[in-house]
Formats: structure tokens, C-alpha cells, sequence
């Protein structure tokens, strides 16, 4: 069956020029390759049937009889003869003609009702959604909406402003009575035809009589996608929809493909790491490669810290109220927490890691952001909470489901951020939540960062007192400055939790060089039999690091020799200080200091630390030298 090309006009009461379809996604920021890889995909997704969808896209040129049966059997000849050239916005087709062909499998297809007048199940309907209605996608969907504005990219990326659509499906509800459908539509500038006033809104397909175009089905529509040299769908194994977007503006390379490579990855990643979607590209049939998430130069920063949420969910982690912060471990430098609303409710999950030096460099613009996620797995947006913290970090939140339908109202068109003031939501109170959730993620992270730098200054002061204590004897004879490596004294901190308590755990080296080289730096040093340490540990109940609470016990104290061995092990150390023999030879000893719990999870504990080399004297007593 021949298609044949049919315009709309502006009725008696009101209409809606086409070109705004195409313009409702601009000034967001996005490229269309961006908008592609978000949108294309979301509707995929978001059409899903099955635990995997698969998604193929291919770019492939025509020329040559290829490009000329292309046009024969789409009949966009016909668009030469019927619309003006000022309406269609060109004035022949280019040659070759790039083709990109977006298909997905797996999903329900372009299934429901026929006509745009028959009341709409959003669910079922797919067919109306993506290929007549405009603004009609379905407020209550918890994916990308079915069809809403974002589906203008298609038309958008078109220098012909025309998108065909082909689709099979298992007819639901007896609603289609058909399982294979096939349609062209258009959208150009409004025009002036027969006296009277175009939309610009065109549909190719079986024209019946003035008013209606309807699509080739079930046989029919699997000829036409032959004859045009597109593979068909033959059993329901194949069910989903296959989007073909003619002469493709400024994508005509295989370097555009691997563009629209990485920006499905930068977007979709969670839904691929999760097994939720697959996805494969090609240039002229030749495979393009998508990377594994785990090892993109920019994804892999973010891909654990989703493993760790999607791990936490399984194990049904206990639900942690942010309003009792003491609840939380903020000390580590990866998180994974529950975050709620005042209600207790959980508004998802929220993990994120320091970032080292090399790790900020690499991720550029994309270091000190969260990356915001519901469902369908799409990172809706990399949000910079703007903390001016000196830490720099990576972090990923995902949506409870509860969530998830609220999320998906507040989005605009390209569905690129969470705004609380968005007019689909309900009501205040699915505004308020939109903006807490925002705000508390927000807090909770700084909260984080600034527990992190307040416990790495302690760090840095406790080493540099040690480096003052022992500089004296780490300096080379003649010399008035200490080596600047090594380090006399390391110290690494970390926090033991044990029976969801935590203690601090502090592993201090200490390096004696032997008595030759004490004696050259100082004929004192060669005096010196033991070294005495004092360890006391307390509370910092406030951010102010001076202030200080009650002390907390030292719960065990492991000390080894330099070669690992163990010299003795100490319970509750009541008879402070501790003092060790020091011999002629080089030493090297390691305490591992392990305190009793904090008696709140939000303060800090902090460890004073004292050293002290001399001798005994006769009467048994340390002397300092």
C-alpha cells in the first residue's frame, strides 16, 4: 500500500502550530545528542514489558537506488508538491540521507487505541501518546512520563521534520485490533492551503477521506517496513518499536555515534549496571561500543557507590532518622545512608566518597556532585549542592519507590531536574517534599564533609606535635632542618564499629634511629634508654575542637617490634604512662591504640598523645634528657 500524505488544519475554534513541538525542549542546556540519549531511551525504558529492554540504534547513510527507493516508498516526495518550502524548511533532499533507526525490545510498543478522541488508558495507549497527541503524556508515571513534550527531540533532530514510527505488540485489552502498526508524521511551520490555515502537523499513512489518517497495520505495515529496507518483527518475541529519523542533522559520522555512546552511559548507567537495560550502537552495521560503567573514565567513581545502595536495599538496612544525626557514622570517607523525611518516611538512599586528588582531576565539572537517580534508572541530573567544602567528593542518591511517582511530576519537559514549584505536582505537601528531599541531601552531606576536615585537622595536628617531639633526632649531623622524609612518626586514624558502636582506632609508628646516629646529632641522644608515652582519650562535644568531654577509656593497646612481632597486648590501661626500652640499635615500634565506644555516635573522640625519651635513674624513676 502506497502511503499517502495528509495535513492538518486549524479548526473553527482553536489550534496548535507545529513548530512549537519541536521548540519545547530548546533552552535546557542539552545537545540534541543528549536529548537522544535522555529521551529515547527514557521512552524505552519507561514502555518496558520485561526485565531487560534492549535498545539498537543504527546510523546508516543511503545513496544511490538505496536513498531512491527510501523516498519512493515513504513517498516524501509528496511533501515537495504539498507544502510550501517556507513551511518545510528545505528545498530538496540531501544525498546521501542519514538514517538513524532507534528500536527497543522487550517493551510494550505502540499498542491501545487508534484515534486521539477515544478516551485513553496512558498505561496501554502508546500509539496515540507517542504518534497524535501533544501534552497529553501520563501524569501518574512513575518512569519519564508516556510521551509527554520530550518526544519532540525525535522531529527536532530531522532536517525534514519527519519521524516514522513501526511497532509490534500483543493487542491488550482488544484495544488495537491489530498487532502491527506503521505511520509517518511531521511537524512543520504553519501554512496557508486551500484558503484556509495548516497546523504544519502531517501523518503519511491511510488516508480516509478529508478528516483522518490512519496507520497500515499487521501485514501491510510489514511490507512497508521491508520495502524501505528496515528489518521486520515476526513474533512476539520481537515486541517493542522501531523509530526512523530521516537526514539526521549533524550526525553523520561514526564519531557522533560513540558521542551518543558515552552520553547514554553518562545518563544510564545504573539502569545498565542493574541488568535493567542493554544497549548497542552501529555506523553503517559496523558495532560501536558502549563501556562497562565499572570502568569509564567517569562512571566508575559513581557505579560503586550505586552497587553499595542497590546491596544496602537488599539486606532491608534499618531505617535511620536524619533528625538524630547521632544515629549516623559521618566519619568515614564512604557513606551509604537512609535519608528521611520528618515523617520517617524514606526519601531513598544516599552513598558518596572523598575523592582523591587524581579522582578529582579526572572527573572534571562532575567531582563535588550527586548523581540524582529514580526510576527507570536514569540519572536525572549531577547536582552540585555549591558547599565550598574543601573536600571534594563523588555522590549518587537514589529514590525510594514511594518517591518515584512524586519525583517524576516535578520534572520539567527534559525531565533534567526535581523542582518543588512544578504545576503537576498534587499539592503542598508533594512540593514540600520534593524540596526537603533536596535540602536534606544537601545537609547530610555537608554535615559529612565538615566532620571529615574537622577529624583530618586533629590528624595533622597530633603528626605535627610528634614531628616537633622527634625532629631533633630524625636531622642529619650539622644540619638545623629535619629531613623532610622519612617521617619519624606516622599515624593513621580510622572508626572501629563493633555492636553498631563506634570507637576510634589509631595505629602510631614510631622509628629510634640507632645510638650512632643519635650520638652524631647530639652527644645527648646516646643517653637515652627508654621512651615514655601518655595516651588519654576524650570527647569533642562540640564542633569547636578545644572543647572538650569526659574521658573515654582505652579499651586495647597491641604493641609489635619493627620485624611484626608482638610484644605484649594491654585491656583497660590504668597505669599510664607506658614505657619501653630503647637499644643501641635502629627500632621501629607500632601501637595500636583501640578506644571504648563514644557514648553518642555524633561526637568525636580525641586522642592526646605525649612522648618523651630519657632514662631511669637509680631510683627508678624516668628523667628526660
Amino acid at each position: 500500500m502506497k502511503l499517502k500524505l495528509f495535513t492538518e488544519m486549524f479548526s473553527d475554534n482553536a489550534g496548535v502550530g507545529a513548530e512549537n513541538i519541536i521548540n519545547v525542549t530548546s533552552g535546557h542546556g542539552f545537545t540534541p545528542c543528549q536529548l537522544l540519549a535522555r529521551e529515547g531511551i527514557q521512552n524505552s525504558v519507561d514502555a518496558s514489558a520485561s526485565k531487560l529492554v534492549r535498545v539498537e540504534i543504527n546510523l546508516k547513510s543511503l545513496t544511490g537506488k538505496e536513498r531512491d527507493k527510501f523516498l519512493r516508498e515513504t513517498n516524501l516526495n509528496s511533501v515537495l508538491d504539498e507544502i510550501p518550502d517556507q513551511a518545510r524548511g528545505f528545498k530538496e533532499y540531501p544525498d546521501p540521507i542519514e538514517v538513524l533507526t532507534f528500536s527497543d525490545y522487550g517493551t510494550i510498543g505502540l499498542a491501545g487505541v487508534e484515534k486521539s478522541s477515544s478516551i485513553k488508558e496512558p498505561s496501554i495507549d502508546r500509539f496515540v501518546g507517542l504518534c497524535r497527541n501533544i501534552a497529553d503524556s501520563d501524569s501518574q508515571a512513575t518512569g519519564g512520563g508516556t510521551y509527554g513534550f520530550g518526544k519532540s527531540i525525535y522531529w527536532g533532530m530531522s532536517e525534514l521534520k519527519t519521524v516514522f514510527f513501526y511497532s509490534r505488540f500483543k493487542d491488550i485489552k482488544k484495544r488495537a485490533n491489530c498487532k502491527e502498526r506503521f505511520i509517518g508524521a511531521s511537524n512543520f511551520t504553519p501554512f496557508n492551503k486551500e484558503k484556509k490555515r495548516a497546523t504544519g502537523r502531517a501523518w503519511f499513512g491511510d488516508v480516509k477521506g478529508r478528516d483522518y489518517c490512519a496507520p497500515l497495520v499487521d501485514g501491510e505495515a510489514n511490507k512497508k517496513i521491508t520495502s524501505m529496507g528496515f528489518k521486520p518483527r515476526n513474533s512476539s518475541k520481537e515486541d517493542g518499536t522501531t523509530i526512523i529519523i530521516p537526514a539526521v542533522k549533524d550526525f553523520n559520522s561514526r564519531e557522533k555515534m560513540e558521542e551518543l555512546a558515552d552520553e547514554i552511559l553518562l545518563f544510564w548507567w545504573p539502569a545498565i549496571q542493574s541488568k535493567q537495560l542493554a544497549v548497542t550502537l552501529s555506523y553503517n552495521n559496523e558495532p560501536i561500543e558502549i563501556p562497562d560503567p565499572d570502568s569509564h573514565p567517569v562512571t566508575k567513581f559513581f557505579a560503586p557507590l550505586y552497587q553499595t545502595i542497590l546491596s544496602q536495599r537488599k539486606k532491608e538496612p534499618e531505617i535511620l532518622d536524619l533528625r538524630k544525626i547521632a544515629n549516623y557514622d559521618l566519619t568515614s570517607r564512604t557513606i551509604c545512608h537512609e535519608i528521611l523525611e520528618s515523617t520517617s518516611e524514606s526519601f531513598g538512599t544516599l552513598s558518596a566518597k572523598i575523592l582523591e586528588a587524581h579522582e578529582v582531576e579526572a572527573l572534571g565539572e562532575l567531582a563535588s556532585t550527586t548523581a540524582m537517580i529514580r526510576s527507570p534508572g536514569m540519572v536525572v541530573e549531577y547536582l552540585d549542592f555549591k558547599l565550598n567544602e574543601s573536600e571534594s567528593y563523588a555522590g549518587v542518591f537514589r529514590s525510594s519507590d514511594k518517591m518515584n511517582p512524586i519525583l517524576a511530576r516535578s520534572e520539567p519537559a527534559v525531565h533534567n531536574k526535581w523542582d518543588y514549584k512544578s504545576a503537576k505536582l498534587k499539592d503542598t505537601t508533594e512540593s514540600n517534599k520534593v524540596r526537603n528531599l533536596n535540602t536534606k541531601c544537601k545537609n547530610h552531606i555537608r554535615e559529612w564533609l565538615e566532620t571529615i576536615a574537622v577529624r583530618e585537622e586533629e590528624d595533622s595536628q597530633v603528626s605535627n606535635l610528634f614531628g616537633n617531639l622527634f625532629g631533633d633526632l630524625m636531622r642529619s649531623p650539622g644540619s638545623s632542618q629535619p629531613p623532610k622524609s622519612p617521617s619519624p612518626i606516622r599515624i593513621n586514624y580510622s572508626y572501629f564499629d563493633q555492636d553498631k558502636k563506634s570507637r576510634l582506632n589509631a595505629i602510631i609508628k614510631v622509628k629510634i634511629p640507632e645510638k650512632e646516629s643519635r650520638i652524631h646529632i647530639d652527644q645527648k641522644w646516646g643517653r637515652v634508654k627508654q621512651i615514655r608515652f601518655e595516651v588519654e582519650a576524650s570527647e569533642r562535644i562540640d564542633q569547636n575542637a578545644s572543647r572538650r568531654g569526659d574521658k573515654v577509656k582505652i579499651e586495647k593497646v597491641d604493641l609489635t617490634s619493627e620485624v611484626g612481632e608482638e610484644i605484649d597486648t594491654f585491656g583497660d590501661l590504668k597505669d599510664w604512662p607506658l614505657i619501653l626500652s630503647v637499644s643501641d640499635q635502629e627500632a621501629e615500634y607500632a601501637f595500636q591504640i583501640r578506644t571504648c565506644p563514644k557514648s553518642f555516635p555524633e561526637q568525636t573522640i580525641a586522642l592526646t598523645l605525649k612522648a618523651e625519651l630519657g632514662l631511669m635513674n637509680e631510683n627508678g624513676e624516668f628523667s628526660p634528657v
